[in-house]
Formats: structure tokens, sequence, C-alpha cells
């Protein structure tokens, strides 16, 4: 019993802590690329169509 304990709370601890350690980290730095990416798209995407017509290229001129 005594045995049974301590390895099931290491097994939790571990897997807490792993979860804490790698859930904020790679999902985020994910997340950055992908919006960094999308922005990118996105401000080429408008100022492709800005300059055809649309008069919304402040956002691409900063």
């Amino acid at each position: 019993m005594r045995s049974a304990r301590p390895d099931s709370s290491t097994s939790q601890v571990s897997q807490v802590s792993c979860g804490r350690a790698l859930d904020p980290g790679p999902p985020l730095t994910v997340l950055l690329a992908l919006t960094m990416k999308g922005l990118l798209m996105r401000s080429r995407m408008l100022g492709e169509v800005g300059e055809t017509g649309e008069s919304e290229g402040g956002e691409a001129e900063w």
C-alpha cells in the first residue's frame, strides 16, 4: 500500500509538471507563428486589395 501511493503520486506529479511545462510552451509558439504568418498573409492580401480600390492601406503603412 505504501509503495503504491508514492508511485501514483509521483506519476501524477510528473504528468502534471510535464503538462504545465509543455502545454504553455509549444502551443503559444505555434499560435504566435500561425498568427504572424496569418497577419503577414492578411497584410499582403489587404495590401494588394487596398491598392486596387479599398482605402484601408493605413494598416499596411505601419
